[in-house]
Formats: C-alpha cells, structure tokens, sequence
C-alpha cells in the first residue's frame, strides 16, 4: 500500500453552493469540485491533482485535471496487488470480457480505440486485490477510489495507469456490492478474481445513500 494515501488529511473546504471541494494535504493534492449537494449525482466531477513537492524531486507529479461522469464506474480487482506503482497490467481476455460487465458495454468498450480509452477515462474506478478470508476477518484491507488516467495497448495485456484518492474499508464495499452490481460473494465472485469490468451504476448516489463520502472521507 502507498504510504502517501495512507498518511494522507483530509479537509472539507467551504463550498459555495451546488458545488463540493475537497483538499488533501501530503505528498498530493486533489481538488474536486462541481458536485451537486442534493439528490442524484449526475454532474462531472472535476479532478484537480498537483504536487507538493517540486520538480525533479521523489514523488513529483506534474499538474492535471481530469473530468469525470459519476453515471459508470470501472471495478479493477488484481491478485496480490498493492497500487504502488502507479499503474496495473490486465490480461486482455479479463478486461471489459466477462459477465460483470454487460453485454452492450462489453461489445462497445473491448474494442479499445482511442476515442473508447478517452471515454473510458472519464469514469471513476474502484481498484482493489483479491479478497482472502483473512484479509476479510481482520478488517485488514482496503479499497480504493480512484481515476484511470491513462491506458496503454499492449501486446497481451493493458497497462492502466492510474490516480488513488480514498481508501475505503473492504467490508464496507461488501455490505453494499448488491448495490454496486458487484456479482457473486466475497470469496467466489467479482471479488476474488483478477478482472476489469465496467458497471452501469452511479457510484457516487450508492455511497451517498450508504454514508461512504469520499469526496470528504471520515472513513
């Protein structure tokens, strides 16, 4: 796990209305605004990350800014993988494939062109590792809240880069993967098996209406 999530405050900022601000100090800071406070999410989030270190020094970022469409969310499940790294490799035949990810997405997104890599970025990612019993049992592992800011096509895999935001409680994903249209149980389903798909579920209202905010996290 990275020391610079996990070490990371948090602070809610005073947002002017209709709109939603967060601010995380450390080695990164993000900035998201343009959330609707009431009712259904339907708004794009607007991802500001930059850097509190200078360039050419450990940990350095350059400025960015990413728009995202709460509707779709992409869940990224890989055995043993601790997100350190900056990106992940998924097998081909695992990605936007399999039945958690619906008949329709998998026939439009498999292709992976440019323009469906460019529309596949606009929508926020749930990444986690397998889960094991043991992990489950001692509250001992995370999942994590996202964006996908780059995929590259390799020869039998895609390298997916990525930025981690929130780190939420495992089990608090379990208690509401029906909700999530996460398919199976924590131990023979979605879960635990290394897969990317996509899902037709507006993640940011399910957290809403679960008390999981991770625009402000108090997890």
């Amino acid at each position: 796990m990275s020391n610079e999530l996990a070490n990371t405050h948090v602070d809610c900022l005073p947002a002017t209305q209709g709109t939603a601000s967060l601010q995380q100090t450390g080695q990164r800071i993000y900035n998201i605004k343009n959330v609707e406070h009431a009712g259904d999410i339907h708004n794009d989030i607007v991802i500001y990350i930059s850097s509190s270190v200078f360039p050419g020094m450990p940990g350095y970022i350059p400025p960015m800014q990413q728009s995202l469409n709460p509707s779709r969310y992409h869940l990224l499940v890989k055995y043993g993988e601790t997100f350190d790294k900056g990106y992940i490799e998924m097998d081909k035949t695992h990605s936007l494939t399999e039945s958690g990810t619906c008949e329709s997405f998998r026939e439009k997104y498999v292709r992976m062109t440019d323009e469906v890599i460019e529309e596949l970025k606009t929508y926020p990612a749930l990444f986690m590792s397998e889960t094991s019993k043991e992990s489950v049992a001692f509250g001992n592992q995370y999942v994590y809240w996202g964006i996908i800011t780059d995929i590259k096509r390799m020869s039998s895999t895609l390298k997916i880069y990525f930025h981690l935001l929130t780190p939420i409680p495992l089990q608090r994903i379990i208690d509401i993967k029906s909700d999530l249209d996460i398919l199976g149980t924590p131990f023979f389903g979605e879960m635990n098996h290394s897969h990317w798909s996509l899902k037709d579920v507006n993640i940011l209202n399910v957290f809403s209406n679960f008390g999981i905010n991770v625009m402000a996290p108090t997890l």
